[in-house]
Parts: structure tokens; sequence; C-alpha cells
């Protein structure tokens, strides 16, 4: 079965085409955020299973500017580190390969903003609290985030961490930035599509200053919003062709956003392998591999996407829990 063929991410060999989605990990984490030895044990389990590629749950590469991310695994702390290079390690033991999910933020998706005003790539209303206005990001924070990027990756390298995946689906902060319906700068980060996606950009290069040119980055976005005045699939085209030639070593294709959130966290009424044609169309203009997800837990559909060329890797989510 190609499903059980090795596979490779840039430079990285992977032992077959199987992978963990990655998926908050709620109260299995301590309470200051740290993956301790519930985390190790969960994603040692997987690796046991025989998953090839485990890809964690998010890490915030900067905790200033959303205070929640306190209780948020915190990659600039010594002991968060010495935690997660042990489960580097069991992961490593039983042959697997693991990435961990950086994100620049929630932005107007944010839960419980707390004291402070919620943040955005424009000042638009919030999704939970529509009455409450993110305010829009300085260049000089943005920019900032961008180094916390480089910060993150090399520190996660330096845990034994093999790459990285980058949060930018879902219409969380980078996809605000992406995306014109939330992006409305006037300076280097808005405008036309090549002002929208510096951001990302520019941090897949931080991680490649900071962590290696041979350190893989795998972006994570979704082709269409399915949502009014959101990302249509020809624009999502382009952007894949601009991730690869900014060094992207993979693309996770996911769809939707809060607003259609039946996409992205998909119910019983989604058909199986309902986003494998998006994958596709991906697959057909880059030629880096191309992580195809979305109820793909029955093994004869997820080696028929393989072998129709659909993708490169079937990402799994509640079919590994």
């Amino acid at each position: 079965m190609k499903l059980f063929e090795p596979g490779k991410i840039g430079n990285l060999n992977i032992k077959n085409r199987i992978a963990m989605a990655p998926m908050g990990l709620g109260r299995i984490a301590e309470p200051d955020g740290r993956w301790g030895d519930k985390v190790l044990e969960y994603y040692a389990a997987r690796a046991k299973g025989e998953t090839g590629l485990i890809i964690t749950g998010l890490a915030p590469v900067e905790r200033m500017l959303e205070p929640m991310w306190a209780t948020h695994l915190d990659l600039r702390n010594p002991v968060h580190l010495e935690g997660l290079s042990k489960i580097a390690e069991a992961v490593h033991f039983f042959g697997a390969k693991i990435f961990i999910q950086l994100t620049a933020g929630f932005g107007r998706v944010v839960r419980n903003a707390g004291k402070s005003q919620p943040i955005s790539a424009s000042d638009v209303p919030c999704f939970f609290l529509p009455q409450v206005k993110a305010r829009e990001l300085t260049t000089q924070e943005v920019e900032g985030i961008i180094t916390a990027f480089g910060i993150a990756a090399r520190n996660a390298r330096d845990a034994g961490i093999d790459g990285v995946e980058l949060h930018g689906h879902e219409g969380y902060l980078l996809d605000q930035f992406q995306t014109a319906l939330w992006n409305k700068r006037q300076d280097k980060y808005g405008g036309n599509l090549a002002g929208r996606l510096k951001f990302p950009l520019d941090a897949i290069a931080e991680i490649k200053k900071e962590a290696g040119r041979d350190f893989p980055v795998i972006y994570r976005y979704g082709i269409e919003h399915h949502l009014d005045g959101g990302r249509l699939v020809p624009e999502s085209l382009e952007i894949a062709v601009l991730l690869e030639k900014s060094g992207a070593d993979a693309l996770h294709v996911d769809a939707g956003c809060y607003e259609t959130s039946y996409y992205p966290h998909p119910s019983t009424y989604q058909p199986p392998a309902f986003m494998v044609d998006m994958a596709s169309a991906v697959k057909k203009v880059v030629g880096i591999p191309v992580i195809s997800v979305g109820k793909l837990w029955y093994p004869e559909l997820a080696e028929k996407t393989l072998q129709d060329g659909d993708a490169d890797f079937i990402a799994l989510g509640r079919g590994l829990l």
C-alpha cells in the first residue's frame, strides 16, 4: 500500500504517509502550559501505533500581545523546552517524526480577551464578541512576531523537533492578514495579495534563517473560506505557488474558518474525504508535497487519494483518537 511507503518533506525522511493532524491538547497539558508526561504518553502512543508524522497542537511564538498565552507552551522557557525534548525523544524511539505547529495568535477569533483589546490585521469586529473591535497591529508589532517565529523554530529544533507547521488557516491571525476580508492595512503588510501574504512569507524566511535552510516548514491554510468576502480557490492557488517559491516544504490543505467551522471541524453531515478535491487542486500547481485532511480515516479512501495522485500525505485527527 502506498499509505505505508516512505515519503519526504524537504530533506526529512518519513517512514509512511500517515500524519497526525494538529489538535488542541486541552487539559492533558499542565496548568502553566507545559507539555508533561500526559502529553508525552499521548503523542508516543500515536507514534507507537505507526503514525509516521506527528503534528502537535499549536504553540504561540510570542506571549505579550495576547496574554491568554500564559496557559500555553512557552518556546522560550527552558523548563518547557526540556519537556518538549523528552516528547521528541519518545516519538523518535518509535521511528516517527514530530513537527510543532506554530501560531501567530488568535486575533479576532480570540475567545477571552481578558483586559486587553484583541488584535488583528485591521480594526475589524471580533467573532465571538462582534460589539468589540480588534485593534490593528502596528508594523513594528508584526515585525516582532516575525522575529519570534525564528526564535521559536530555532528553540524547537534545538529541543529535537524535526520541523514546524505554520498555522495559517481557519481565520486565525496569519489568515486574517492574508485575507482581504479582514486585512484593510495601508502598510507593507496589506493591499494586494503580495502585501497580504508578506507576513507569513517573512515568517518562513525568518524560520529558515534561524533554524536552517534544511529545517522543514509545512504551511497549513484553507483554500476556500465558504464565506461571503472570504478567500476563493483561484487566489488560494496563487498563494500555493508563492509559498513554494518562498521556501515552504509542504502544504497542508484545509478549508473554512470560524464562521464556517463545519469545514475545519467536520461534523457527521460532511461526507468522507470531502476535502480531497481541494488538495488535488493545490497539487496541480506546486511540486512540493501536499497533505490532505478531512474524514480520511477510512483506509481505502486514504489509499485511493494517494494512488490517484491527489495528495502525498494523509492527515488524520479524530481518526487517531
